[in-house]
This record gives C-alpha cells, sequence and structure tokens, in this order.
C-alpha cells in the first residue's frame, strides 16, 4: 500500500556526518519536520487498514509516525466532512493509497446513512469538544504540548475545527488554550463556509434511513442549511479570530479548495462562492464532493496542491508565527510557556490604534524631519531622548505615525510603540503600554527571550502584566543584553496617559537619562505641552532637547505655514474638482484660505468638510462659506453639531461613543441606537433597527465631522473632540435631556461622563433583559462583560431608577441555562438558597453597590448565604477589598462577620490572604468582628498585621493596621500561635520593627513568654536585629523584662555568636547578664566572640568584669556561695 511519507517525512534527520544539507535539501535548522505523536509505525500495513477501515473510527487516530519525531515541530490533523469516516474519507480505492502519511486523523460520527450501529446524536459543538479534548490527551501523553498544528478539513470537519478553535481560545485552562495558540495554518476541502444548499437534501435521506430503523444524526445537517444562524454565528467568530492573530503578528494561513464536477445526477454539494473566505488563496479540485480528498498518487493534481500548501508552511514555520518558534528554539526553558506569553502581552490592538491616525499629505511633516534636534536625536548615539510638545490639532499623533511608519525604521533598528488614547482603557495605561512595547521588541530581538523572563513572570503571577514596573524591569534587563542592537520607543500623546501611571512612567524615563545603561535606547515622546507633564521632567531639563509643533521661532512658524498651505491647496483642488469649479475660482479661495491666522491643521479639516458638505456649488456661496467660517476648533464642532437635523437622537449616539470602553462596530451601534424599554416584542426592535450600510448614512447625517468610521468601528474625529464634550461637572449645564430639534445650542462641555454611561446602561440593561437580538455576538459578548461597570458611573440616581432591571437581569444570570455563552464566568455558588439571596450574591460579585445596599436593608435577605466551599459575599468582597460593598453587606441585621468557609479561614483572614488593606482596616475596626479568631496554626490578626506575613501588605505595613487592632480593647495581645509564639514575636522575627515599637508601648504586651524552642522576646529581637542595638533598647525602656528569668543572659550569647557587638554592649548596660551561663552546645558568651576572634567583643565582656571573691573559692572558710550563685558582675 502506498503512502505519501516521502512528502511529509522528518526534514531534520542527519544523512551527512560532514553537516551538509540532507537530501531533501533541507539542514535541520532550517526546516523543522512534520510529525504526529504516538506509536512508532514506519509504514502503514494492510493489517491497519482493516482495523480502521471496520472500526467506526471516532476520537484520534494515529496512522504514520515518522523516524525522527523527536525532532518534529508540527502536527498533521486531519478532520473529515459530512458522511465521512476517519479513514474512507483520504482512502483512494483503486490504487490503496492512503495519502495522510504523517498525521493525526479525528473521527466523529457525522455520518447520516451509517449502517453501523446506532449514530450518535452529538451536535457540531460536542464534536468541536471532542476534537479538543482528544488532541490535548494525545499531546499531553507524547509531551508535545506546544508542537504546531496544521488542519486538513473536509466539509463539516471545516466547521468542526472552527468552533474547536473557539472553544479552545475561549477556556480558561492553559492546556486546552494551547491548541488555538498552535495553530498556524488550516486546509479547507469543500467546507461550507456560507451554508450548502445539499443540506436539505442529505436531510431527507437521513430521514428515510431514520424511518427504516436506522438511528441518525439528522440535527448536525441544520448547521449546512443556507443562512444558519449556527453558520452564521462560526464563520463571523473565524473571521475575527483571523484578523486578531493578523495583526498580533502570529496570522494563521488558510486556503480553501472547492469541487469542480458535480456528483453524478445531482448539482456541486458546496459551490465556489460557498467554499472560499474572501481574502484568503482557493482553488478547485478536479473531483466531486465525495472524491476531492482521494489523491491516487504522489502525481495526483489534487495533493500536488494540498502538500505544497503544508511544506511551504511548515518550511517557514518560524517566519509564519511572528518569530514565536524562534523564541523557543533559542530558549531551552518552558517551551509551553512562549505562545502563551506573548498572547498574554497582547493587551491593545496597538497596529489598529496607530493606523486610525491618517496619513500625512505629501510634502508635510518635512520641516520636523529636516530639524537640527530630530536629525541629531535620530544620528547621535549619544542621544538619548526627544521631546516632541504640540497644541491640540497641531497633527502630532499624524506625525508620530509618520516617523514610526517611514523615518525612523531602518534595518538594524527595532521601533516600537504605543499610542496613549483618552476615552479607552486600554490606551492609558503605562501597564499595557509596557506590555506592548515588550512584546514588539521579542518580535523584532528573538533571541533576547531567555529562561529568566518566564521565572520573573511565574514569581510575580498576573501582576506582573498589570504592575507597570515589572514589566519595565523585564524590558530593561533585556536592553542590557550586549546582543540586543538599536531600540528606539516611541511614546504618542503622553498627556493622555492615566496620571497616576504617567508618575510611573516618567521616573523609569529620567532612570534611564541619569544612568549609564541602555546606551542603544532611544525614546521619542509627544504630548500636549502641559506644566504638569512637564514637571515630571524638569531636574533633566538640561537634557531634553525640545520639538514644539507650532515653531520655536518666525523661521519654524514659516515652514509649519507651508505645510498646512499644502494641505488647504490639496483639500482646495479637490473640493473644486467635486464642485466643478473654475481655475480662478480655486485661486480665490486658496487666497481666502491663506489669510486665516493661526491655522492648525485640524481646523483646517474641520472647515474644508464643513464645506464640502454644503450642498450649494456655486462659488459666491463657497466663498461666503469660507469667509464666514468658524475661527477656532471649538466653534466649528458647535457649528457641525448645530446643524444635525435631530440634536436629540446626535446627543445619544454621542453618549454612547463616549462611554463604549472600546470602539464599536457600526452594526453594534446600531443596535445600541435601536434598543428601547418600549418594544414589547422582538419585531418592534427588528422595525427600529437600521442596517449598517443605512446607518453609517444616518451617523453622518446626524453628527456630521465628529464622528468617523474606520475599519467598521466609529471613533470620535479627535481627541479635542472628546474635550469639547464632556463636562466635568456632575451633570450636562448646557443642554437638557429633550433638546430642541431645531436653533443652535452650545454642544461645548453638555454631555457629563455620568449621563453618558447612564445612556449606555440603558441600552446594555435593556438588551439583556429583553433577550433581543442575538445575531451580532460581539456586541452580546460587549454587552455581556461591561453592562454593570455602565451601571456603576452612571450615578446613584440612575442606579436606584433602574434597579428592578438590574435585579431582573442578575436574576437571568443565576439561571445556568441562560446566556450560557457569556464571557464573564460565575463564582461557584449554591443553588440551594432563595432568589434573593442568589442576587445578593450576584450583585456582590458585580459589584452593585445600590443592589447590595437595597437587598441588605431586606430582613428576608440571607446575608450569610454560602458557596460550595463556604464562602459568603462577604468573604468574596474582602478578597476584593470592594469596601463599600463590605459596608452595605455589614449593614445587614443577620450578618456574621466571623463566620469561617471550609478551609477555615473568616472574611477578616482572607482579607489578609489577598494583601487587601482596606478590607483589613474596615474589618478590624468593626466591633462585631472577633478579632482574636485564629486559624489552623492559632495565628491571630494580630500576628499576621505584626509580621506582615504577605508580600502584597509588606509594601505598605507601617504599623498602622497594627494600631488599629491594637486599639481594640478586646484584642488578646499575647494569644500564641501552636510554636507558643506571640503577635511581639511574629513582628521581630519578620524584622517589622514599627510593628514591634507599638507592642512594646502596649502595656498589655507580656515579652516574658518563652516559646516551645526556649526564645523569649528579647532574644529573638536579638537575632533578628542585624546588629541593630535600636529594637533591644525600645524593648528594654518600654517593657516590663522579667531579668530572673535569663533573658539578658541567653540573649548576650546569641549577639556574641552572630557578632553583634552594639547589641552586646546594650544588653551588658543592664547588669543583669551572666557570663557564665551556656547555651546549647555548651558555650558561653566569651567564648563565641572567642571563636569568632572578635576582640572589641572579647576586650567589652572581659574587660568590664568584677569578680565576687565571695564565691571564687579562693577563701576556703567563706562559707557556701552567697545568694548571687557566683555571678561575674558588671562593675
Amino acid at each position: 500500500m502506498k503512502t505519501f511519507k516521502k512528502i511529509l517525512k522528518s526534514r531534520g534527520k542527519d544523512k551527512h556526518k560532514d553537516g551538509d544539507p540532507s537530501d531533501s535539501g533541507y539542514s535541520r535548522s532550517e526546516t523543522p519536520s512534520i510529525r504526529t505523536p504516538g506509536v512508532g509505525t514506519d509504514t502503514f500495513t494492510s493489517e491497519n487498514v482493516s482495523a480502521i477501515d471496520q472500526g467506526p473510527n471516532l476520537g484520534i487516530k494515529l496512522i504514520y509516525q515518522p523516524e525522527t519525531a523527536e525532532n518534529a515541530v508540527v502536527d498533521v490533523v486531519f478532520v473529515h466532512g459530512l458522511t465521512g469516516n476517519a479513514f474512507k474519507t483520504w482512502y483512494h480505492t483503486e490504487t490503496k493509497t492512503h495519502w495522510p502519511g504523517s498525521l493525526l486523523n479525528f473521527g466523529y460520527d457525522a455520518d447520516v446513512t451509517s449502517f453501523w450501529g446506532g449514530t450518535s446524536k452529538n451536535r457540531l459543538a460536542d464534536h468541536a469538544r471532542g476534537l479538543v479534548g482528544s488532541l490535548v490527551a494525545e499531546r499531553e501523553d507524547t509531551d508535545t504540548e506546544t508542537r504546531r498544528i496544521i488542519f486538513v478539513a473536509h466539509s463539516l470537519g471545516g466547521l468542526v475545527v472552527e468552533r474547536a478553535l473557539r472553544i479552545s481560545k475561549d477556556s480558561a485552562e492553559r492546556h486546552y488554550h494551547q491548541i488555538e495558540l498552535s495553530v498556524i495554518g488550516v486546509i479547507f476541502l469543500g467546507t461550507p463556509h456560507t451554508g450548502s444548499d445539499f443540506a436539505p437534501f442529505a436531510k431527507v435521506v437521513a430521514k428515510i434511513l431514520e424511518a427504516s430503523g436506522k438511528r441518525v444524526n439528522s440535527d448536525i445537517l441544520d448547521v449546512l442549511q443556507k443562512n444558519s444562524q449556527t453558520l452564521i454565528d462560526i464563520e463571523d467568530w473565524f473571521a475575527q479570530w483571523l484578523r486578531i492573530r493578523t495583526k498580533g503578528n502570529i496570522p494563521v494561513q488558510v486556503t480553501c479548495f472547492f469541487e469542480e464536477i458535480a456528483l453524478p445526477g445531482g448539482n456541486k454539494v458546496v459551490d465556489e462562492s460557498s467554499a472560499k473566505i474572501i481574502g484568503y488563496e482557493y482553488f478547485g479540485i478536479h473531483a466531486n464532493h465525495m472524491n476531492m480528498t482521494k489523491f491516487s498518487g504522489l502525481d495526483d493534481p489534487g495533493f500536488r496542491l494540498v502538500s505544497r500548501n503544508i511544506r511551504r508552511w511548515t518550511k517557514y514555520i518560524s517566519y509564519q508565527t511572528g518569530t514565536t518558534d524562534v523564541i523557543i528554539r533559542e530558549n531551552p526553558g518552558d517551551k509551553q510557556r512562549v505562545n502563551q506569553f506573548l498572547a498574554q502581552l497582547y493587551l491593545c490592538p496597538y497596529q489598529d490604534r496607530k493606523d486610525i491616525n491618517p496619513k500625512r499629505i505629501p510634502g508635510t511633516c518635512e520641516w520636523f524631519v529636516s530639524h537640527k534636534q530630530f536629525k541629531h536625536w535620530n544620528e547621535n548615539p549619544s542621544s538619548k531622548l526627544l521631546w516632541v510638545s504640540a497644541d491640540p490639532g497641531a497633527g502630532k499623533s499624524v506625525l508620530s505615525k509618520y516617523l514610526v511608519d517611514e523615518i525612523i525604521p531602518k534595518e538594524e533598528v527595532a521601533v516600537c510603540y504605543f499610542f496613549f488614547k483618552d476615552g479607552f482603557p486600554d490606551q492609558q495605561s503605562a501597564s499595557i503600554a509596557a506590555c506592548t512595547l515588550l512584546r514588539q521588541l521579542l518580535l523584532h530581538r528573538p533571541h533576547l527571550f531567555q529562561d529568566w523572563v518566564l521565572d520573573e513572570v511565574d514569581r510575580c503571577g498576573e501582576q506582573f502584566f498589570t504592575v507597570f514596573n515589572n514589566v519595565w524591569d523585564v524590558i530593561v534587563k533585556m536592553l542590557d543584553n550586549g546582543d540586543a542592537g538599536k531600540v528606539v520607543f516611541v511614546l504618542d500623546a503622553l498627556d493622555e496617559c492615566n496620571e497616576r501611571h504617567l508618575r510611573d512612567l516618567s521616573a523609569r524615563v529620567r532612570e534611564h537619562l541619569l544612568g549609564n545603561n541602555n546606551p542603544n535606547l532611544k525614546l521619542l515622546l509627544t504630548s500636549r505641552p502641559y506644566e504638569h507633564i512637564w514637571r515630571q521632567f524638569q531636574e533633566l531639563e538640561h537634557m531634553v532637547p525640545e520639538i514644539h509643533l507650532s515653531g520655536e521661532n518666525e523661521e519654524e512658524v514659516e515652514k509649519i505655514s507651508k505645510e498646512i498651505d499644502l494641505v488647504v491647496k490639496c483639500r482646495i483642488s479637490l473640493l473644486c474638482k467635486r464642485k466643478r469649479l473654475l481655475p480662478h475660482e480655486e485661486d480665490h479661495i486658496q487666497n481666502l484660505f491663506t489669510k486665516v491666522p493661526n491655522r492648525t491643521y485640524l481646523w483646517v479639516t474641520l472647515t474644508l468638510d464643513s464645506i464640502e458638505r454644503s450642498p450649494s456649488c456655486t462659488t459666491g456661496s463657497v466663498v461666503k462659506a469660507v469667509k464666514t467660517c468658524a475661527k477656532t476648533v471649538d466653534e466649528a464642532y458647535n457649528n457641525i453639531l448645530a446643524k444635525s437635523p435631530d440634536a436629540s437622537k446626535a446627543l445619544k449616539v454621542l453618549k454612547i461613543v463616549l462611554a463604549a470602553f472600546k470602539p464599536l462596530k457600526v452594526k453594534e451601534m446600531a443596535i445600541a441606537m435601536a434598543v428601547d424599554d418600549c418594544h414589547e416584542s422582538y419585531q418592534e426592535f427588528q422595525n427600529e433597527l437600521e442596517p449598517p450600510e443605512r446607518f453609517r448614512i444616518s451617523l453622518r447625517e446626524l453628527c456630521g465631522l465628529f464622528l468617523v468610521v474606520i475599519s467598521d468601528k466609529v471613533y470620535l474625529l479627535h481627541q479635542t473632540a472628546r474635550e469639547f464634550l464632556v463636562s466635568r461637572e456632575t451633570a450636562a449645564p448646557n443642554l437638557p435631556s429633550g433638546l430642541p430639534s431645531s436653533g443652535s445650542p452650545n454642544w461645548k462641555h453638555s454631555i457629563s461622563m455620568a449621563n453618558a454611561h447612564a445612556e449606555m446602561a440603558e441600552a446594555c440593561t435593556t438588551y439583556l433583559r429583553n433577550k433581543i437580538d442575538r445575531s451580532n455576538p460581539r456586541f452580546f459578548k460587549y454587552v455581556l462583560s461591561h453592562w454593570d461597570e455602565h451601571v456603576l458611573r452612571s450615578g446613584s440616581g440612575f442606579v436606584i431608577k433602574t434597579l428592578e432591571k438590574q435585579v431582573d437581569i442578575l436574576h437571568r444570570f443565576c439561571d445556568p441555562g441562560d446566556l450560557r455563552d457569556r464571557s464573564v464566568p460565575l463564582f461557584p455558588w449554591d443553588k440551594k438558597g432563595k432568589l434573593l439571596d442568589e442576587i445578593l450574591i450576584l450583585a456582590t460579585v458585580r459589584s452593585l453597590l445600590v443592589v447590595v445596599g437595597c437587598l441588605s436593608s431586606i430582613s428576608e435577605v440571607n446575608p450569610n448565604v454560602s458557596s460550595s466551599a463556604g464562602e459568603t459575599p462577604l468573604m468574596a468582597a474582602a478578597q476584593f477589598s470592594d469596601v463599600p460593598i463590605m459596608i452595605a453587606l455589614l449593614g445587614h441585621r443577620d450578618i456574621d462577620p466571623n463566620l469561617c468557609n471550609k478551609d477555615g479561614d473568616t472574611a477578616l483572614r482572607l482579607a489578609f490572604e489577598f494583601g487587601e488593606v482596606g478590607a483589613i482596616n474596615l474589618l478590624v475596626q468593626w466591633e462585631d468582628v472577633d478579632i482574636n479568631i485564629p486559624d489552623g496554626s492559632m495565628i491571630t490578626s494580630l500576628m499576621r498585621a505584626a509580621m506582615a506575613l504577605h508580600e502584597p501588605i509588606g509594601d505598605w505595613m507601617e504599623g498602622d493596621t497594627v494600631g488599629l487592632i491594637l486599639s481594640r480593647k478586646d484584642v488578646k495581645v499575647n494569644m500564641v500561635d501552636t510554636f507558643g509564639r506571640t503577635a511581639f514575636m511574629h513582628g521581630a522575627m519578620s524584622s517589622n520593627w514599627s510593628s514591634v515599637k507599638l507592642l512594646s508601648k502596649d502595656k498589655r504586651t507580656d515579652v516574658n513568654i518563652i516559646d516551645n524552642e526556649g526564645h523569649d522576646a528579647l532574644t529573638i529581637c536579638t537575632i533578628s536585629s542585624d546588629g541593630d542595638p535600636t529594637p533591644i533598647g525600645t524593648l528594654l525602656v518600654e517593657c516590663e523584662v522579667d531579668f530572673e528569668l535569663s533573658c539578658v543572659s541567653r540573649a548576650l550569647i546569641e549577639a556574641a555568636k552572630r557578632n553583634y557587638t552594639e547589641v552586646a554592649m546594650v544588653l551588658l548596660e543592664t547588669g543583669k547578664a551572666d557570663l557564665e551561663q551556656t547555651d546549647g552546645e555548651g558555650n558561653t558568651a566569651i567564648a563565641w566572640a572567642t571563636k569568632n576572634q572578635n576582640p572589641s567583643l572579647l576586650e567589652l565582656l572581659t574587660g568590664r568584669l568584677n569578680i565576687d571573691t565571695s564565691c571564687t573559692g579562693e577563701d576556703e572558710d567563706a562559707g557556701p556561695p552567697s545568694p548571687s550563685g557566683g555571678l561575674l558582675r558588671i562593675g
């Protein structure tokens, strides 16, 4: 029997000991091999054929594994189609050729005409889950979880693959998520991407067979019907996934094949139009739908077409996956985490956000690139930073895009960038900016990725990606590598970065400039010339060259003015062509524009766009429009919105755009605008919903140039548009909710963000409550993820008004059968409680304060309802330090704040465990909270506060919480844990001296308790002091030390043992040290000083001795020793 392992066999086997490439023409390092994990058969025998041919062939089937399996980096997985079989689909009966010679086959029950026993009733999603689960299990068993995957799918198998990828991507389990990350290519053979007219016929056949007593899976064919909603959802998601992977520089290759011959006596099952995906390669195979997967041999034209793609994708696997495999090959560490790490760094569609900005008009930006400061920064290796300041509308983001795309990039320079943007949380965060820069740096310089990077991520956990300094430290360490090469970071619009984040960012920039490290890193920063930003860099004033885009002198101003004139000339030329004006009229309009002083790029754009939209085309009307045009950007904005034919509707559109946490697509905007509580049926909603093409026109009519649509997403024209609209007041002062349809209201500062969020919250809650159109999964996911956040930001008045609606939505979330595709998972709460109790749980998790407050005032609500793990709402709120929610819960008359979960943890204990300071300080002051409840190790809250046990707490612990606990009269200061240690001892052992000081001054503190190891507080302070005598002195002065317990002697021995001379001096000053006392090893303090060769300490110990002769044995008649016991006393 023939196989094609010659084509797909391992390329990595060394056939030439002298190091020459193998006979395939590729060396081991240049071309990865294709391999399938599992058994090690080298041929596919007739016995194998027989075994697979006769069975149901469900699940993963290994057919062939090459000899050099350990060098392989790709698995090729075949998934059969409608009426197919994991073996027969790919088997050519005449030549007895099974061409997948190095593959994994996945089989499932999709055969509607099967006579092999009972047919499964599984749906498409179940088959997809089966595929993911089988692959995960196979790859785990063979330790190949990170190997790349190429899918080859026939007919329905293509839909199974697409759904499987979604299941993998949405999974919270890392091993399941790894399948989607590993995919580099998909080959579709006759897959119906827009439905198949053959499905109804096949379903009829299935029903006939079922009537004959054969149980068949007819419902799976519903997917293939034209306009099937399931198919639409699958294809929408798959198209979006392809775009996301491409924009993230980890593209997936796709090739589609269609049948060229119809079935006997019928039509083509999947025609060309249905089989192709726009934007990707597609080819015909000269066979019908059933035979297009059966190849007769190596020279079969169909096989040559398919195998060519597999070989090409495999040969260039490292390049095609955005250098991820290069990183893996050069990093001998944890390979499984590399893909996940790069995916975790992708927190913002940074390339998209850069490209929102328009391209420069030819001839503009030239004055900047020829500016001596820029040239010096760009060409001089010692110049580290260039500051570019610009007034609003001066074109700084257009300039930044031009520099990133065209000017700075050179072969040896890695250019990494981030464009900050107010209004979008993912573009205001310094930590996201740092993650974005790190990701781009790794894609430019994959060799910088080393094992220590993953070690650092493991050390920090999830906080690595959310804390700016964590990520920046990794960047700095990478750039310290002598092989890092030249790197440029461009950060645009620093003024739109979160102000707190900006402080961290500017501190690290200052550190870079003042230090001598990272000589190859250059930074270019742009921002508005705001004082608070410049203050961040004030100490560097002499080191930071600055270019102001408005010009610093007459010569620069003149150059900028000429470039703006180029924009004006270009735009006016286009305007006059559209209006069909004559050359002399064009010159006249040009002259009018050039006479306007203080022109900016933004003003030119707004004014000319406004004139362009004017219906009149006479010379006089255009000239009049030019003469009466707005003189400022604010005036231009107001004029645009004043022309809206429906001001109320325009106001609603603008509120939605302002409030949205990410740009909405045109169709999503249309849905948000159409949603209304008064709709009593789905049909009423449909009657209000405009098609996307028509709604795009409506947006332009309502808001003019104020909004722009880029890549089908709706944006404000410019950042100044947001600033023009948004009021800092809690309510909009100038525009009432009901706007007149005529007149010229003042739109400036007309919208408060609370009102904007209220508008969006109204749309979201109505959408969810009424189960309105779910045909747009992207908008549905947005609503599920953000509806509650919009509610929270809309103000208490709106929250109270919509309380009933929120409760209804939360009720729906309690139903596991509803909203099963939600993106926000719920905690595993029990369903035994009453409805209101369940709503209280969900409102707590969702941080809906007003809902929690209202429910906490209802006596019938049980505030102590618990999850399967025994966790109450108060415990959940404490873990997130949601103090307002906690206060509301604690206000319920039946609340028990001292309940324990199944692990024995109270809410206070959990707050300590997660380092939530606000929750800790609230609970320790709450009178009903038992401050003395210990955990299983008898550790109390005072002990935890004193020792600052957990790192998150250690950063802030300065004794504040200890002081709050000590202010409680009922606190038991001297409780001991299972080792006999008190809070004081824990504070000393952790060197938390601020806590020790507070405990020392508290008269309830007993420092004479001895733990199970024989240590008292003074001894432990000595051991932990690191030679600092201060805490020992504080203890001796503030506390009542029982010197009869020999504590000073024990402490002195420990000080001598550690060479703590100053500590020993303080202890000796007490006059209570017995220099003859020994430790467990039989050594005195003097003996330790002698062993450690510490002459100063030895002199201190021996030089101040006064011997009591009455007990030295020199006078035989002296009688028995005195009560002093023969002490060597200090004089």
